[in-house]
């Protein structure tokens, strides 16, 4: 699961794996365990560079996983190694949510986001990565106000159509 922050990977990736019956990863948790300091302490005291290498080798280890759901950080993408990783691995869900929709959810949470300081910068950043969205195997345009439960039923029906909808 894939997407720009505040698209809802977390959240559709939970319910996506509790109604397929699969395991479940959110690899911002598994890194912040992992490295036993929140995402935000190791952007300020490690930089986005130490951040991007700790999500890499997390994500490979759970594109090892049999039969799992993984929730990406939105910026994942930015690595074609990790693309690479994630199609190999199974299938890559794009949540597709309209800059405007992500900017509100931005604005209105109280979670600290290391990217999310400058929105005409966020914006660069979230446009710069749609080229690397656009390169999954599904996308999932969600509305600004759809629930998430919803948005979840609507990918497990996708899954099982086989469906594919994003360029290649």
């Amino acid at each position: 699961m894939t997407g720009f922050m505040a698209a809802g990977k977390t959240r559709v990736g939970g319910l996506v794996a509790r109604r397929l019956h699969l395991a479940f990863v959110d690899l911002d948790r598994q890194i912040e365990e992992e490295a036993a300091a929140a995402i935000p302490e190791i952007f300020s005291g490690q930089g986005e560079a130490a951040f991007r290498a700790l999500e890499s080798a997390a994500l490979a280890r759970a594109a090892e996983l049999p039969a799992v759901v993984v929730s990406t950080g939105g910026g994942v993408v930015e690595s074609e190694a990790n693309i690479e990783t994630m199609s190999a691995a199974g299938r890559v869900v794009w949540l597709d949510v309209a800059w405007e929709t992500l900017e509100a959810r931005l604005r209105k949470s109280r979670k600290q986001r290391p990217l999310f300081r400058e929105p005409a910068a966020a914006r660069r950043l979230y446009e710069s990565r749609l080229p690397a969205y656009r390169r999954c195997d599904l996308r999932v345009p969600v509305a600004a106000e759809e629930a998430a439960e919803g948005v979840a039923d609507r990918i497990v029906e996708l899954l099982a159509d086989g469906e594919s909808s994003c360029a290649t």
